[in-house]
């Protein structure tokens, strides 16, 4: 019943429009057609932008904390042993930093302390450089 109702109102508009002269198209509909396909490009390109640009951060800030973990664990630092030494990472860390320091000498050790951060936070300034510099062009 309700497709024979629809049915009768397309044929009424049809026969009412059949009439009526054909007008043109705008001039500037392609033009205004191009600018919003350009526009919803932009925005699928941000979200990509944004999709990597989180999955990098999130490495950038998981990776160590995973290796951090990994390599507590692998040296027992979780039972609990290592808490009660001085250095807070038990002798193996004491000693370690201890042949580096006098085979390079003490700046070499305080270098290689200060190398891992300074290494996260060169990669993410140039992740927000990278960004910076693609939203100019």
């Amino acid at each position: 019943m309700e497709s024979s109702h629809t049915e009768k109102l397309d044929n009424l508009i049809a026969d009412a429009l059949h009439s009526e002269p054909q007008q043109s198209v705008p001039r500037l509909l392609h033009a205004h057609v191009m600018v919003r396909v350009r526009i919803a490009a932009i925005a699928a390109q941000e979200r990509r932008r944004f999709r990597a640009n989180l999955l990098a951060g999130a490495a950038i800030l998981l990776v160590p904390l995973v290796l951090a973990g990994g390599s507590a664990a692998l040296l027992g630092t979780f039972a609990g042993q290592a808490w009660a030494v001085p250095g807070g990472a038990g002798y193996y860390i004491d000693s370690l930093s201890a042949v580096i320091s006098a085979q390079f000498g003490p700046q070499v050790s305080l270098w290689l302390a200060a190398l891992f951060p300074a290494l996260c936070l060169l990669s993410a300034l140039r992740l927000l450089n990278r960004e910076t510099t693609r939203r100019r062009e």
